[in-house]
């Protein structure tokens, strides 16, 4: 988890649960990872997943400004010793991009990589629905695909349901599969 209103504070935290509601921090809320990447070296919206197989690390990702085009990304064994940090420019090759905010991933079993989706503005793009988010945002869910971190597909639409939407999260239903869940940001 990350403290502040914005974000602005150190870094990473975490927190351990055994019901899911009553939360201990670990380390006494320490700072576990300080953010040394992206356009404005911000740590927000951290999302941790463990890779697929037996001894694959947990993958780290974050939002690293409120205005640019990268993500934050970072790997560890014990969730304490953090690998070097990258900022992945997922947006990069996309003009007018304003953002990219609360990345998050899945495995794709089939496909065997990473699908990492996050929200992004592009100025221009949906005009039916410009001006009905706050600053004039007009966010809907990008992705791309990876399989080491370094090498990304192009980013693609992920989901435009006609509106500006953020915090994209995927549930996986053992009976009915993944659901996506989102946040209108219509004002």
């Amino acid at each position: 988890y990350f403290t502040g209103g914005r974000g602005e504070a150190a870094g990473l935290r975490l927190a351990t649960s055994t019901d899911g509601l009553t939360w201990r921090a670990v380390r006494d809320g320490a700072v576990l990872l300080v953010p040394e990447v992206g356009e404005s070296r911000l740590m927000r919206d951290p999302f941790l997943l463990r890779g697929p197989n037996a001894g694959d690390p947990w993958h780290l990702l974050w939002t690293t400004a409120w205005e640019g085009v990268t993500l934050g990304h970072a790997t560890s064994h014990d969730l304490l010793t953090w690998s070097p940090q990258a900022a992945i420019p997922v947006m990069a090759g996309v003009p007018g991009t304003r953002n990219v905010w609360a990345p998050e991933m899945i495995w794709d079993t089939a496909a065997r990589q990473f699908v990492l989706f996050w929200s992004s503005t592009v100025t221009g793009r949906f005009p039916e629905t410009a001006g009905t988010s706050e600053d004039a945002y007009n966010h809907r869910l990008y992705y791309a695909t990876t399989r080491d971190f370094r090498q990304m597909s192009a980013p693609q639409v992920l989901l435009d349901p006609g509106f500006s939407v953020i915090d994209g999260t995927f549930v996986d239903h053992p009976a009915h599969g993944l659901h996506l869940i989102v946040k209108d940001e219509t004002l």
